[in-house]
């Protein structure tokens, strides 16, 4: 992977870290993002390359469009606020979620969806969250739907 294709369909863990190197200025990032009107985050993210990997500003992780970028260690799902994190060029593994066709892309929103059920329950947390019941009634709802095209 590289500055040009790391943010398509990937997976990585990043390390969460204090600062930025030396000889990378906080000010000038290499690339920054534009939020999506329906992006959950208000927040911009920005980014930071080296010879060796990326650096990444931001406060929202987990499954970002087609990636799922999460912390070794740590619960992303509990992170508040702004998080800077590292990592290396090949710690990006490409994943194919979906190709163009209706069904397949059906059957990735519940992947998607399924993925983050897992996440809560891998974490133990004690609480689902009102946001995360909705996302229940979103999976039922595309596992129907597929269920009935599967009988077509």
């Amino acid at each position: 992977m590289n500055k040009s294709n790391f943010f398509n369909n990937t997976k990585a863990r990043w390390q969460i870290v204090e600062k930025l190197p030396t000889g990378l200025d906080f000010d000038k990032p290499c690339f920054i993002s534009t939020p999506k009107i329906r992006q959950r985050s208000k927040y911009q993210s920005r980014y930071w390359y080296t010879e060796e990997g990326v650096y990444r500003l931001s406060d929202h992780w987990g499954l970002i469009g087609s990636c799922k970028w999460v912390f070794k260690g740590i619960d992303y799902l509990n992170v508040k606020g702004e998080i800077l994190a590292f990592t290396y060029w090949d710690s990006f593994e490409h994943t194919i979620f979906y190709q163009s066709n209706e069904t397949t892309l059906l059957q990735y929103k519940i992947k998607q969806n399924k993925q983050r059920l897992e996440d809560i329950e891998n974490y133990g947390l004690g609480v689902v969250r009102a946001t995360e019941l909705a996302k229940k009634e979103r999976l039922a709802k595309c596992e129907a739907e597929q269920s009935r095209r599967d009988k077509l």
